[in-house]
């Protein structure tokens, strides 16, 4: 792979994701929060890791947030 292509890829990937300091700070918990997480798997966010790179696909993230949201109605 062309080291322009490599470069275009790394920036897409982080357009597209999050670090673990970056989630944590959206969901105000700490990083060994999700450390923690990813080892007993539960919640289980979807993530992806390449080495000991953590990333969490903000599609994927989206996704999850939505299926647990809890809407309370009152009538």
């Amino acid at each position: 792979m062309m080291k322009k292509q490599r470069s275009n890829l790394k920036r897409d990937i982080r357009l597209k994701s999050m670090t673990p300091e970056e989630l944590a700070s959206h969901l105000n918990v700490s990083e060994r929060t999700l450390a923690k997480w990813r080892s007993i798997g539960h919640p289980n966010i979807p993530y992806m890791k390449v080495g000991r790179c953590v990333r969490y696909n903000i599609s994927d993230l989206e996704d999850y947030l939505a299926k647990h949201t809890i809407n309370n109605v009152e009538v």
